[in-house]
């Protein structure tokens, strides 16, 4: 399969990229720069030069592709330049005809605070809002979906693994300062999903050719504190962890405090369908193997 992925050289996406490459599929990525081009050759993607806030400048050159992958999530561009590319992978994907699929990453933060487990059937008519753009965007990409067109969206859970993900401020923390600063009061619980078991999910999804809502997340969820303490405790730290008030956060961050400071358990029901299994270590018994990877 012929694979176009934007945001290919990111955090999601090299993974994303090295688990295709890893099964045999042909692997192209989305780069602005000689710098990128370099990152996605390593990951044995090939490198298309262009940008995300100008898609359509290569909506005819996206025609050869099976598959188009939306992972590029750039808050500075705004929720225009995120629906410029859904129109644009989609265009491509019908003027192309024959049997294509296109993937739109979203996120759990659209499902705004569930206190109960909450599957793929669940209402985005809370987001966070952070995200509160968001629900239509996917309701667009799952209305282009046809026989032949296999439409889905994937949401990542809070991803974890190596020097970056959500857990990486609070290892360097508790590295700097001797406790893991969390968001909040650090009751509202989290719902991970390592990188890796998430590239899992994208690649079964794509060679399934599925179709609609897919969660990624590996089915626990542990109160922030919890989690934090867990890092520390990996860290050589004995457990010391530190709230940072939600004002404080919203001063760099906006609105995205409230969604760090949220309270979410979300499971994935179809992941199933597609034979999808994470298999890494999960928090907070994963606090060690988050620490390790991070600290190489």
């Amino acid at each position: 399969m012929r694979v176009f992925l934007t945001g290919g050289t990111g955090y999601i996406g090299s993974a994303v990229a090295k688990g295709l490459r890893a099964a045999g599929h042909e692997v192209a990525t989305l780069s602005r720069s000689g710098e990128k081009d370099e990152v996605a050759r390593s990951l044995g993607a090939d490198p298309v030069r262009g940008d995300l806030a100008d898609m359509g400048a290569l909506a005819k050159a996206l025609e050869a592709y099976d598959a188009l992958v939306h992972l590029a999530q750039d808050y500075r561009l705004g929720p225009s330049a995120d629906r410029r590319a859904i129109e644009t992978l989609l265009g491509a994907a019908r003027r192309a005809g024959g049997k294509r699929a296109v993937i739109y990453t979203s996120g759990i933060w659209v499902l705004g605070n569930v206190a109960q487990p909450t599957d793929e059937s669940g209402a985005t008519t809370h987001p966070f809002a952070a995200v509160a753009w968001r629900p239509q965007h996917e309701r667009d990409v799952l209305a282009a979906g046809s026989h032949e067109l296999a439409v889905s969206v994937i949401r990542p859970g809070i991803v974890w693994g190596e020097k970056r993900g959500l857990f990486a401020p609070m290892l360097q923390s508790a590295q700097a300062e001797g406790a893991a600063a969390y968001v909040g009061p650090g009751e509202g619980r989290w719902s991970p999903i390592h990188r890796a078991d998430l590239a899992e999910l994208y690649r079964r999804v794509l060679e399934s050719h599925a179709s609609g809502i897919f969660h990624g997340v590996d089915g626990t969820s542990a109160p922030l504190v919890q989690i934090a303490r867990a890092l520390s405790e990996a860290a050589g730290k004995k457990g010391a962890v530190r709230s940072v008030p939600i004002e404080e956060v919203r001063k760099r961050f906006g609105a995205a405090a409230d969604a760090l400071a949220g309270d979410q358990v979300v499971v994935s029901r179809r992941g199933a369908e597609v034979g999808w299994v994470p298999r890494r270590p999960r928090f907070p018994e994963a606090a060690a193997a988050a620490w390790a990877e991070w600290k190489a």
